[in-house]
């Protein structure tokens, strides 16, 4: 992830100062510990193992995700499955061939895989290799299933504003100093343009999430920004 950022860096030709990090802990640990994994908090958010997940967060970051979990604001993994394997499914070969990212026919390979798998897993599992890594088939998946092609991402390499979600009081100074800048800062959806195509890949992303949720469609319309 962190040299996807300095590449989305140097093809923007953005001016920041960079300060690695050493990370504490395994990345794929599956144990919650004093520093866990996401992926071991993903996986006792799964089991239901609130305890657990109450002595590895912050107080007021699990208080939110229990509140959200008890209202069924939560995605559980595999909700968006059978969306997927239908999107992929029934996509021609020119939305296809219109994806990012595409070499080696790793389409073909992801679409042979998509015929005869029942799960996001288990298609990632069949067409995963050495050249095609997890990661990359993973995120091939999300492009198709929000329709992203790579003629989007050559004409809009970055989003006309800033989508604001949430922030705490202590971010507030940020906040005043990133309206300052070119790139406008909207909070809520009348504030952007609907004929954006970054802002309608936003959307949808929106009401897939809520799909998967359980959620009615639209949430974005009526969802306000968050403040801890």
């Amino acid at each position: 992830l962190a040299m996807c950022y300095l590449r989305a860096m140097r093809h923007l030709h953005a001016d920041m100062e960079v300060f690695p990090i050493a990370r504490s802990g395994d990345y794929h640990a599956t144990a919650l510990a004093d520093i866990p994994s996401a992926t071991a908090l993903r996986a006792a958010i799964d089991r239901g193992d609130w305890q657990g997940l109450q002595r590895a967060l912050p107080e007021d970051v699990f208080a939110l995700l229990r509140r959200e979990a008890m209202a069924g604001r939560m995605m559980r993994p595999g909700a968006l499955d059978q969306a997927l394997l239908y999107r992929l499914r029934t996509m021609t070969n020119d939305n296809w061939h219109a994806l990012p990212e595409l070499s080696e026919g790793i389409e073909d390979r992801l679409r042979k895989a998509a015929m005869t798998s029942s799960t996001r897993e288990a298609l990632l599992a069949a067409a995963k290799t050495r050249r095609y890594p997890y990661a990359r088939l993973s995120r091939l998946c999300t492009h198709a299933l929000l329709g992203i092609t790579q003629a989007q991402l050559e004409a809009e390499p970055l989003p006309d504003a800033l989508w604001l979600l949430g922030f705490t009081d202590r971010a507030l100074p940020l906040l005043r100093r990133l309206k300052q800048q070119v790139v406008p800062v909207i909070s809520k959806v009348s504030d952007a343009s609907p004929d954006a195509a970054w802002f309608r890949t936003e959307m949808l992303a929106y009401d897939l999430w809520a799909l998967g949720c359980g959620q009615p469609a639209g949430l974005a319309m009526r969802q306000g920004v968050v403040r801890i």
